[in-house]
């Protein structure tokens, strides 16, 4: 895909008002869905997947944390701000 990343500022607009355009999309989209009636269900869904996400992501932060105090202990890691 030669367009992705954009290699120029113009192909940098265009891909932003592409993205403009989507969520343009989406926002009509989702008032279609309230229009329409569906919204407490839509609502109902999207607190489910809510839930998941924090039971996802609850283990998750703490091996990221984890992780990232381990990279702090280590002797060669370049990032952690010691003086030589």
């Amino acid at each position: 895909m030669d367009f992705f990343p954009p290699q120029s500022f113009s192909d940098l607009l265009i891909v932003w008002a592409l993205m403009f355009v989507v969520m343009l999309g989406f926002y009509f989209l989702g008032q279609l869905i309230w229009a329409l009636g569906f919204g407490p269900q839509a609502t109902a869904i999207a607190d489910k997947m809510e839930r998941i996400q924090q039971t996802v992501m609850r283990p998750t932060r703490q091996r990221l944390i984890g992780t990232a105090e381990q990279l702090s202990k280590l002797q060669g890691w370049p990032l952690n701000g010691r003086k030589r």
